[in-house]
């Protein structure tokens, strides 16, 4: 059966991105943009799509600053599936009082974890120890969160260093293109909307948001 998809943020990059996705994998595709940011200017899902239960699954694609109050929202409207851009939350406190909210509903909360497809065929784990490689240039210190799925993946604890305006990022010795990283998010939708217990839950988020705190206290 064919999916009802709702994109919070649909006209945003990664809505756009996540809207040509769900179109293109057959699957009916509706949503709105944010244009305020920040905790104290949430929409409101309630009031601006009353009809939200209508839909089986729930994209958050909009500033990070609104993520945890809207996936509080959709755990509070009864959706069955969510799925939240990274990063879910900006710290571990926000993210353990959200894993409280999400497990007292009955909605499943996943978060992007594109990372984990880049490679066609297999599924890489922060458990499987699979090596990646990676030169990033990461620019200021704030950007930690593009890089937190390739520390959590890399279990060597390799260092990354910032040497540029663009990244190179090797996995078992093979370097990952642009289009794998294009081609990873389409893997991720697919496998989220018929398998969504693949992705990475609550407990990843916490163990992300730990893993933040503990590289900002050893700079």
């Amino acid at each position: 059966m064919d999916k009802k998809l709702f994109i919070v943020g649909q006209y945003g990059r990664m809505g756009r991105r996540y809207s040509v996705i769900g179109h293109w994998l057959g699957h009916a595709v509706d949503g709105w943009d944010v244009t305020e940011v920040g905790e104290s200017h949430t929409p409101n899902i309630g009031r601006l799509c009353p009809s939200l239960r209508n839909y089986t699954h729930v994209i958050i694609a909009t500033p990070t600053d609104i993520h945890a109050n809207l996936v509080t929202q959709c755990c509070q409207s009864g959706v069955p599936y969510v799925l939240c851009e990274k990063p879910m939350c900006m710290d571990y406190r926000r993210a353990k009082q959200l894993a409280e909210v999400v497990s007292h509903s009955q909605t499943d909360v996943r978060v992007v974890c594109n990372w984990a497809y880049v490679r066609e065929g297999v599924v890489l784990t922060a458990r499987s120890h699979r090596v990646i490689y990676s030169n990033w240039y990461t620019g200021p210190h704030s950007d930690d969160w593009n890089l937190i799925q390739i520390h959590y993946l890399d279990k060597t604890g390799r260092a990354m260093v910032s040497l540029g305006p663009r990244f190179q990022c090797r996995i078992d010795g093979s370097d990952v293109t642009l289009a794998d990283i294009d081609n990873s998010y389409i893997r991720m939708l697919s496998t989220w909307l018929s398998s969504p217990q693949q992705l990475w839950g609550m407990e990843d988020v916490m163990a992300q948001e730990l893993l933040i705190s503990k590289m900002g206290e050893a700079r």
